[in-house]
Formats: C-alpha cells, structure tokens, sequence
C-alpha cells in the first residue's frame, strides 16, 4: 500500500445538488486521488479507501483500511 500520505488543507466547495458530483480527469500528466470513509455506530469502526487514477481516467492503484 502506500507508505506515506500527505494531507494538505484545501478549501472545498460543496455542490448544491448530487448532479453536481459528475466526476472530472485529472489534466494529462497529473493523478487524482479520490478519497472516501466510513463510520459504523453499532461497531465504534470505520473504513478509508483511495483510488488513484490518471488523465485518461485509467485505474493506476488504490487502497483501503479498516
């Protein structure tokens, strides 16, 4: 998996509408990362997942923890 992650802050704006979330390549050159976690009540657990992708839109490598 991967051996380090940096987190920077960045200044998100959220859509005004689930259409809004229309996923967009990376420019050519550069991968995205997209991210997503979970928090499970009954268990007190939770999950992280990542998907790496490139600027075709191609899976590059992707990862999760729980």
């Amino acid at each position: 998996m991967f051996e380090e992650l940096q987190c920077r802050k960045y200044q998100v704006q959220l859509p005004s509408s689930p259409t809004d979330l229309d996923w967009q390549k990376p420019p050519q050159g550069k991968l995205k990362c997209n991210t997503d976690v979970a928090f499970f009540n009954d268990s007190g657990k939770s999950g992280f997942g990542c998907v790496l992708r490139d600027g075709e839109g191609n899976f590059v490598q992707g990862g999760l923890m729980l």
